[in-house]
């Protein structure tokens, strides 16, 4: 799926309010006809661009978060006496290669669990979850394809070893996060069947953490 990469620089740009031109200065790139081009898509930025871009205009990449609209996708309703609603984004991260996604994911069904689940594994600030859908076999047993991840949307860096949801120019994955000692970054599958991947340098400045897994549920278990 193709992103739209014009309309996304254009939206973070006037999130920020900043001209193209004020902008390209904070690239350091070419000018005001350099984020023109992109606008329009008479060609894109690249991934590492499209992360500063993210970070200079406080927006998020085109990967986790749903663009901020009037009308949504899906009714909003009460929930019942004693559970508490979370909305499930139309997001796939993948628990192996990359998952591609819609430029803007959008809410497109409301999970209701018990407030005594929410307390024991979410804690008390509902506000900045947002739940997204597993894909993939490669963080099982911790967690299995279509598993329902709950993603705590604050967290966009690496504080402590955990499974965090993490752009890269292959797309949305999520995974075990370890520092090593070296200063190396390791990608580690709970499912050993897969290698670990160890970053460094350039190739850690590569990947954009989106969120981190603070839990996990099966529809059948809700």
């Amino acid at each position: 799926m193709k992103y739209n990469v014009g309309a996304w620089v254009k939206d973070a740009r006037l999130n920020a309010g900043l001209s193209q031109e004020k902008l390209a200065f904070s690239l350091e790139v070419g000018g005001k006809a350099t984020v023109s081009a992109w606008e329009k898509n008479k060609n894109s930025p690249p991934f590492e661009i499209m992360v500063k871009i993210s970070d200079i205009c406080s927006y998020p990449l085109p990967y986790i978060e749903p663009k901020t609209s009037s009308a949504s996708p899906i009714l909003e309703i009460k929930p019942k006496n004693g559970f508490i609603q979370f909305k499930l984004l139309d997001v796939k991260a993948a628990a192996g290669a990359g998952a591609i996604n819609s430029d803007f994911p959008e809410p497109i069904q409301l999970i209701e669990v018990s407030e005594a689940w929410a307390r024991k594994y979410i804690g008390g600030n509902y506000s900045s979850i947002s739940i997204i859908t597993a894909y993939g076999d490669s963080m099982e047993p911790t967690f299995e394809s279509g598993d329902l991840l709950f993603i705590d949307g604050t967290v966009n860096f690496y504080s402590t070893e955990g499974i965090y949801v993490f752009a890269s120019p292959i797309g949305l994955s999520v995974k075990r996060l370890q520092h090593s000692i070296d200063g190396s970054l390791r990608v580690i599958s709970d499912n050993k069947n897969y290698p670990v991947d160890i970053l460094s340098g350039d190739e850690i400045d590569s990947i954009k953490i989106c969120g981190k897994v603070i839990a996990v549920l099966r529809l059948d278990r809700i």
